[in-house]
């Protein structure tokens, strides 16, 4: 099952039995302890070392602050736009595809995801990405 389409909305545990589900998790905290946010658009620690993408250089764009997420009602749109972020990653080595855990790497040091209010939004489980038609722009689901 790809880890990026235009519609990824599954939870990993809906795929897995639970133990399997706990298993994964323990390993997920050994690869990165320090991470913001719950990492759950894996069904196989292996597929932190797959391709995310062939591209030489993505933006991910978390827009979660947005007039539909109630977390962000009390800002106006001038706040909300504060807390929305791009992230550009490029591939290490050319021709080198970048791969999700580089992805969640860059994601996890980041000061976006490591800023007080983003890191105690609800929705802070990471399901999945949308690509945009470029395949240049990843937006990441957050669930709760």
């Amino acid at each position: 099952m790809p880890l990026i389409s235009k519609h990824f909305f599954t939870m990993t545990i809906s795929r897995m039995a639970e133990s399997e589900y706990l298993q994964l998790q323990t390993k997920i905290f050994e690869q990165f302890p320090n991470k913001p946010f719950e990492i759950d658009c894996i069904t196989d620690i292996r597929q932190l070392d797959e391709a995310f993408t062939r591209q030489a250089g993505i933006i991910i764009k978390d827009d979660r602050a947005n007039e539909h997420n109630y977390y962000y009602d009390n800002l106006s749109a001038r706040g909300r736009n504060e807390y929305i972020n791009y992230l550009g990653i490029s591939e290490i080595e050319e021709g080198t595809p970048i791969t999700l855990r580089q992805v969640l790497t860059a994601m996890i040091h980041s000061p976006h995801y490591n800023n007080d209010i983003v890191k105690h939004d609800p929705h802070s489980i990471l399901e999945g990405f949308d690509t945009s038609s470029n395949g240049v722009v990843f937006t990441p689901f957050f669930g709760s």
